[in-house]
């Protein structure tokens, strides 16, 4: 990709995140899908993901989403104004969203899996905590930052070091 395209993937990334947020907000969560599925199209028609690659980045937003939905059924995490068995349509946004900017972001971390677990453990949690002062998310747990800088410290590492090791031969 070039220089151009990666900024306009990041500037998108934060649109799209705080888009996600606001739709679901406003009560209309199914419209922040078009914030990943633009750069999904995108990565895909211009060749810069494979198929293959493609599906690696749905499996690991699968990964999150079921992380997400297990800490909304055990109520670690709730939303307002929502009622459904299942997590809101714009947490499935965003997990997306972070997979349209993995590939970027693989080249920062892919031999620096330390680093990654690390900043995994300190931002993947403040992302949530940043959802709280848009009152999109709530804890209900007192243990929630930590319960997912745990995850994130163990899933963004291990995402990468499979990417690595199963598309970088």
């Amino acid at each position: 990709m070039t220089q151009r395209q990666n900024i306009g993937l990041i500037v998108w990334y934060y649109l799209g995140w705080f888009g996600c947020v606001y739709f679901g907000r406003w009560g209309i969560s199914n419209w922040s899908l078009i914030f990943p599925m633009m750069p999904m199209v995108y990565l895909l028609k211009s060749k810069t993901i494979s198929i293959a690659q493609f599906l690696f980045l749905v499996k690991i937003s699968m990964v999150g989403i079921i992380f997400d939905s297990a800490a909304y059924y055990f109520q670690w995490i709730t939303f307002p104004n929502h009622q459904a068995s299942v997590i809101p349509t714009w947490l499935v946004s965003m997990w997306l969203l972070f997979a349209t900017i993995f590939p970027l972001s693989h080249r920062l971390f892919k031999t620096k899996l330390g680093l990654a677990a690390v900043l995994g453990a300190i931002f993947g949690p403040l992302s949530y905590y940043s959802g709280v002062a848009f009152e999109s998310i709530s804890f209900g747990h007192r243990n929630v930052l930590f319960i997912y800088a745990i995850f994130w410290g163990i899933y963004f590492p291990i995402v990468h070091y499979f990417y690595r090791k199963t598309y970088e031969h």
